[in-house]
């Protein structure tokens, strides 16, 4: 839960398919969905495979967000 207006921190670690360990240096497309709207972010693991974005709702947003990631091949 956060505050209208709040900043939503997202972080995760970003894996590669075929061996299943931790990816660094990855490109990771972040999406944020809510209501049938879309929208993207990229973020880049680091050298542990971790990354992390900052998502900034719109001021006049609220309700219930969905957040995936990928890895783009």
């Amino acid at each position: 839960m956060y505050d209208q207006g709040e900043l939503v921190q997202i972080t995760g670690h970003a894996f590669d398919s075929a061996t299943s360990s931790r990816s660094p240096a990855s490109s990771v497309k972040i999406g944020v969905s809510t209501r049938g709207f879309d929208r993207f972010q990229f973020a880049t693991s680091d050298a542990g495979g971790n990354f992390a974005a900052t998502f900034t709702p719109l001021p006049s947003e609220a309700g219930a967000y969905s957040v995936w990631r990928r890895i783009p091949p």
